[in-house]
């Protein structure tokens, strides 16, 4: 594929109710030092509000070489069903997903472009999410522990339990298996092979490593982070989903993932078993062992908690076969 067309690049940002969050993050785009091609803001917002700040910026952002499109999506509120959409009118060779909430340094589109020209064989590219220098180390080995989500040094992978490592500190560009929809992107050529899930709704928990997992399994080796192309995620509080149903969709959604993408051999199902053990004793340890901070808060993310896998092993049969409708029509319906 000729670099001049690798250097057309479609940016594609879902939001919810974010308008604030969204006006850093465009501002961060605008004053890239290698222009895309076009952004693309996928809406599943209540009312006019983003549409209308769209409007607004698009001379700002035409004036720069770069066109400012607002898409409505009418398949129902789904993260994965915006991002679909984002693919099905994007027009550049690179398309990169951002979340919202995420705000670039000015050489970020730059940096991650030059990895597709001078990397044989890429096929997606991540940056590299500034954490906190100083991370709670007895937290992460307690994590590595039970397979939940831990960092380690240049490592990106996916674990048996379906949680994941970070590689922090990242010191150069490495092979990953997994990419965080807060920014990621793929060759067009990738996506018109692969979809995002779009039995994921809402918030869509996981839907980001279930496609760039999936790619990576088909593709090997062709997935990327660089520690050249920053960014902060702010990790926005609006419109988040309640704590309940937050709970329950990362349970129900981790249980799908497991019997739709991870090898049913009997060492992976006694570590995806294990860790959600591990994670029920961690949270009724903290609740335990320090009562004295929100105690009404940590007794219902117990209680939830405890909720949500009742609700997997009753559905357990559905949830093997793919499906995962009695789940998703529930918060369908719901208005939160």
């Amino acid at each position: 594929m000729a670099e001049d067309n690798l250097e057309e690049i479609s940016v594609i940002i879902p939001t919810y109710n974010r308008v604030e969050d969204l006006e850093s993050c465009l501002k961060s785009i605008v004053v890239q030092t290698r222009k895309p091609k076009e952004v693309l803001i996928v809406d599943d917002s209540e009312g006019d509000k983003t549409r209308l700040q769209v409007e607004a910026k698009g001379e700002e952002f035409g004036e720069e070489g770069i066109a400012l499109r607002y898409l409505r999506n009418t398949r129902g509120r789904s993260l994965a069903v915006a991002r679909n959409e984002g693919i099905n009118n994007a027009q550049g060779e690179i398309i990169l997903f951002l979340d919202d909430d995420v705000i670039l340094n000015e050489d970020y589109v730059e940096n991650l472009s030059d990895i597709y020209t001078s990397v044989p064989g890429c096929n997606g590219v991540q940056g590299h999410i500034l954490l906190k220098d100083k991370l709670n180390g007895f937290y992460n080995l307690m994590s590595r522990s039970i397979f939940y989500n831990y960092v380690e040094k240049n490592s990106c992978r996916v674990l048996p339990s379906t949680c994941i490592t970070y590689p922090h500190p990242l010191e150069t560009t490495i092979k990953c298996e997994w990419l965080a929809g807060s920014n990621q992107s793929y060759r067009r050529s990738v996506l018109k092979e692969f979809n995002f899930d779009e039995n994921f709704r809402r918030y869509s928990w996981r839907e980001d490593v279930d496609l760039s997992y999936r790619i990576g399994k088909r593709y090997p080796g062709s997935l990327y982070i660089t520690p050249h192309a920053k960014l902060v995620h702010n990790i926005s509080d609006k419109a988040r989903m309640p704590d309940k149903a937050l709970i329950y969709m990362k349970e129900v959604y981790s249980f799908y993932f497991f019997f739709k993408n991870i090898d049913q051999n009997p060492k992976n199902k006694m570590i995806f078993m294990w860790s959600k053990l591990g994670f029920l004793l961690q949270v009724s340890s903290i609740f335990l062992f320090r009562p004295d901070k929100d105690t009404q808060s940590k007794l219902r993310r117990l209680r939830y908690l405890l909720g949500a896998y009742a609700v997997c092993i009753r559905y357990l049969k559905e949830i093997k076969q793919g499906d995962v409708e009695f789940f998703n029509r529930k918060i369908e319906s719901s208005n939160t």
